[in-house]
């Protein structure tokens, strides 16, 4: 995993099938990271503030309707492609 002092290195993707609920849980992402993606964020945080946003999401999503993947990579590479060849 990858850490920096006691925080983690984590993603968060999610689907979620309803406007509002995935309102929610971007916004709850924001508070604790970047959006790379329309519906990934990476975030630097604490493994207590992991659980609660663990937790948090528990509260918004549906069991049979929502997903939320949460990853710790282990590396991490950014590429950016060029614009022109």
């Amino acid at each position: 995993m990858l850490q920096s002092g006691n925080k983690l290195f984590v993603v968060f993707t999610y689907d979620v099938s309803c406007n509002k609920r995935r309102q929610k849980v971007a916004k709850l992402l924001e508070e604790h990271g970047e959006r790379v993606n329309y519906s990934v964020f990476e975030c630097f945080v604490s493994p207590k503030i992991i659980e609660e946003i663990k937790n948090r999401l528990f509260e918004i999503l549906k069991k049979k309707k929502d997903s939320v993947l949460i990853y710790y990579p282990v590396s991490y590479t950014h590429l950016t492609l060029p614009t022109k060849r």
